[in-house]
């Protein structure tokens, strides 16, 4: 995977967990990353599991040699596993761009660190397309990249 972030906020895993399963905060985080066009197909529990299948309009700015398989806006079908392990959750993601042949994966993790929590993201893009794929899975990353940066600073407004 070649996104890898980790983001540091003032408040218990517990908190932030309930902040990125929430499908209220959620559809209000992609909104403010400029998402459209957000509808949840499933957003429950079960146990130690929170399972949360989406779908969105992203906006993206494709090079020519991509706009055969990107738009200006692209539809992103998106599933996300959490489960509880002991003092952490761990999220296995999945996600797909409509149109194009490929998929993206990640794994999520909320663990305690110092006074507050962590969350630990490794993520990648993977294009099946002969010549330009390996060119379009790194415009999805850096795409990735600064959109995860966008969810970053709506989570810091709201839980700091």
């Amino acid at each position: 995977m070649t996104v890898h972030k980790n983001y540091h906020y003032d408040c218990d895993v517990d908190t932030l967990f309930d902040q990125v399963t929430n499908e209220a905060s959620l559809k209000a985080k992609y909104e403010s990353c400029g998402a459209r066009n957000i509808s949840f197909t499933q957003c429950d529990s079960s146990g130690d599991t929170r399972t949360i299948k989406w779908q969105r309009d992203m906006p993206a700015d494709p090079p020519g040699f991509a706009k055969k398989f990107m738009s200006e806006w692209n539809t992103l079908t998106e599933t996300l596993v959490w489960t509880r392990s002991g003092d952490q959750v761990k999220g296995k993601y999945t996600g797909q761009v409509k149109g194009v042949p490929g998929s993206l994966s990640g794994d999520f993790t909320i663990k305690a660190d110092g006074d507050g929590c962590v969350e630990v993201i490794a993520m990648g893009a993977d294009v099946k397309v002969p010549l330009v794929g390996k060119k379009i899975a790194a415009l999805v990353e850096e795409d990735v990249d600064k959109n995860l940066d966008g969810e970053d600073a709506f989570h810091r407004s709201q839980v700091g």
